[in-house]
Parts: structure tokens; sequence; C-alpha cells
């Protein structure tokens, strides 16, 4: 089943985002499409008929990461996203890693938004491919902004899901995104205790992190956060479990671990779920999009807005 793409409707995730999960086949799809790739980008289509432009890091560039050689620069003069603009102050601070890539695939990028401007798509990456991401999806939402300008016709807008991306740039730069709901309404970070990369920065550092959270658990579930300060415990946590660890963590297990436990709620509790008319979450924004097979799960009683993030639960992750 398809969803009609209707203009009226709004495009974005309400504040209750931290208690859904999308579509069972986003995530999945994805994550294989970053799986697929043979270069740093590509653009594909999934078998359940997702359009996804997928990104991807090198592991030597990975390496010089960890081994913090890539730092926060001021956004003063880098022009090149300069498509970012904040009512706080006149420039914010952002990891020079996330710069570097997307200034190196600026002119094909550009191209690529060009041509799909108006089609749904979701925007993925791995690790510091996260990045990439990030900025591709805020690109294309300044591009959306400026044609929307000219003309009453609302568009199709970008959802980006990233995997085990460290945090991207400071709290002027978190802000300026927040003062677009439309822009800040649109990430999903799936992170996991074992990656290094996706906790490389925590609440010890000037970071701030973006969107709403899902992290999986060894058991096969997840939990989810939208709250700054819990994300930041949790990402305290997986950097003192990730001390010495150094290796690239692979998310497959964990998804398709989560979607055979969406698969049973499905089957189970179907009076919890709403699979194709859920309004809220991530659901509007999926079916803003025009996504194809939208599947909602039902609402995770479990998850609220953490403000302790205990040991034990942790140790759960």
């Amino acid at each position: 089943m398809e969803n009609s793409f209707d203009p009226k409707n709004t495009c974005r995730f309400s504040s209750k985002l931290g208690s859904f999960l999308g579509s069972i086949d986003v995530i999945p799809d994805a994550y294989q499409a970053i799986l697929d790739m043979n270069s740093v980008y590509e653009l594909s289509t999934s078998r359940s008929g997702n359009n996804i432009l997928a990104f991807k890091c090198s592991s030597e560039y990975t390496t010089r990461f960890l081994n913090g050689e890539i730092h926060l620069v001021s956004s003063e003069k880098l022009h090149v996203i300069d498509f970012i603009s904040t009512k706080v102050k006149s420039s914010f601070s952002i990891n020079e890693a996330a710069v570097e890539l997307f200034q190196h695939l600026g002119d094909d990028l550009k191209e690529l938004e060009n041509k799909h401007i108006n089609t749904p798509l979701i925007i993925t990456g791995s690790g510091l491919g996260g990045y990439l991401a990030i900025l591709s999806t805020l690109s294309l939402h300044h591009a959306i902004d400026v044609e929307e300008s000219n003309g009453p016709m609302k568009m199709k807008r970008p959802i980006c899901v990233t995997f085990g991306c460290p945090i991207i740039g400071d709290d002027i730069f978190q802000r300026a995104i927040a003062e677009r709901p439309q822009w800040e309404s649109s990430f999903l970070n799936v992170v996991a205790k074992e990656d290094p990369v996706a906790s490389f920065f925590s609440s010890h550092t000037p970071y701030k992190p973006l969107g709403t959270y899902l992290v999986c658990k060894e058991s096969g579930g997840y939990k989810t956060y939208e709250d700054q300060d819990s994300i930041l415990q949790v990402l305290d946590g997986m950097k003192l479990w990730n001390a010495c660890n150094f290796q690239v963590y692979d998310y497959i297990n964990n998804l398709n671990s989560i979607r055979r436990k969406i698969l049973y709620r499905e089957i189970s509790k179907s009076d919890e779920i709403d699979l194709y008319s859920s309004r809220v979450g991530m659901a509007s924004q999926l079916k803003e999009a025009s996504l194809s097979r939208v599947g909602m799960t039902s609402q995770l009683k479990e998850v609220s807005m953490l403000n302790d993030i205990t040991d034990d639960e942790l140790r759960e992750m």
C-alpha cells in the first residue's frame, strides 16, 4: 500500500517522536543501502520502494577521527555550509570532518539536490558518513525552503537516518536547526553500546546532540530519546564502555532483532498498532514523504524522557 502525498499535511515529527519507531522497512532499508555501497555515496531504490541516498566514509579517515586528529571549527568563513544560519549568533562550531567530507562532494551533491529536490528521500550514512547525510539533508531542506518561498506548493521533505554517527556540532549549531522545526524533526540516529564512533563525543565536550536517538540493546530491544541531557548521559555510559574499543560496529544483528520484535507485536498486539493512519511522530514524516509500505509500531510504553540512566540499564543495551 502506498500513501499519496498531501500538501496540506505538515511535515513535522511530533514532540512524542521519542515514543515511536518508524516503518519496519525504513531503518533496515537504510542500513542495507549502506552495506551495498561501492562508492562514497550511492542513490538507490530498496526492494520496498524507498528512495535512499547513502553515504560512507573511508576507514583511514575514521582512524584519524578516533585518534583525535579532527576538531571543531568555526562556521564563520565556511561558505560551503552557508545554507545553515542562526539567529542566535553569527557563527556556530561544527566538526571539521563534516565540512571536509561535504566540501569534497560539493558539486556532485548539488547536482543530486537539483535533480531530486521533490523526490521523497531517505538520506543515510554510517559513522562519519552520517555527517554527510546530515549536511545533505540540511542542504536539501534549505533548497526546499527557497522553492516553497516562491509559491504555495508544499514539497516532499527528506528524512535522515544515521547509524553510529558522532555528534556533529555545538549548542549554537543545534539551536540553529531548532529554529526551523521542519529541519529539526528530520533526524534519527541509531546507536549501540559497542560503537566507539557514536559515543566519541559526550557531555564533557562542547558538542550537543541533534534529533532523536534510537539506542539498540543486546536483548534485541531498543529505547528512544529526544531529550538532550538523557542522550548525553547515554553517550557518557557508552564512552566508558568503549574506552579501549576502536572496532567499527555492524548494526545488522540489532536491526534484524528489532524488526522481528516489531513484526511479533503486529501479530500479537494488533489493537495497539495503527499501520497506516497514525499522524504522530515519525508516521507523519514518513506519510508526508510518500514512502511505501509504511507500518507504524505501537507506542513504546517503557519509553519516557528519562532523566537518569542507571548502570543496570546501560548493561541491558
